[in-house]
């Protein structure tokens, strides 16, 4: 019996992309993410004025009149101040911002997500900072209002595995503890 080009072409094709997506190369996932980003270059959201959130970001203009990126604490801490008064309820910061600092002045009367926790550190194996950071993190969130633990706006997929087993194993417990 002989097999037709227009049944075995389908079927190479959908084993293929099976497979490439089972296999998940890091190309196949830039290429993914590139795919992703020109979409949304083509085709972008449109702007909602009703929506509740609001993304603070830093143009070119403020760089040259600033200085470049990263800013000093006092000024990144005067940008959230104003930004209180503007009447946000919360903030979510990167790893650069000193986020001791930010739960000081900010975590008694806004939701903060954060931690001192750097994916670099977990990606890099610094367990010892890893360890640390943890319990910097919920020392400083004692008297905060809310948070929410975040490390850097990800977790990458090339954390080994053993460090985030570390740094699950050291966060949960404390979660687990506050929560009693």
């Amino acid at each position: 019996m002989k097999l037709r080009l227009h049944i075995v072409l389908p079927l190479v094709i959908l084993l293929a992309g099976l497979y490439l997506r089972v296999v998940d190369t890091p190309i196949l996932a830039e290429m993914r993410l590139k795919v992703f980003d020109t979409m949304l270059r083509l085709q972008p959201r449109e702007y909602d004025p009703d929506l509740p959130v609001r993304i603070v970001d830093i143009d070119n203009e403020s760089l040259e009149r600033l200085g470049q990126w990263p800013w000093p604490r006092t000024l990144v801490a005067e940008l959230v101040l104003r930004l209180t008064e503007a009447g946000a309820d919360g903030f979510i910061f990167e790893p650069f911002v000193d986020f001791g600092m930010m739960a000081e002045r900010f975590g008694q009367s806004h939701c903060l997500v954060g931690s001192f926790v750097d994916c670099r550190d977990l990606t890099f194996r610094n367990e010892e900072r890893v360890k640390e950071d943890v319990e910097r993190t919920f020392t400083a969130l004692e008297n905060c209002r809310g948070a929410i633990l975040a490390v850097g706006n990800h977790l990458p997929p090339n954390i080994p595995p053993e460090m985030l087993d570390l740094y699950y194993g050291r966060l949960l417990p404390r979660l687990a503890k506050g929560a009693e």
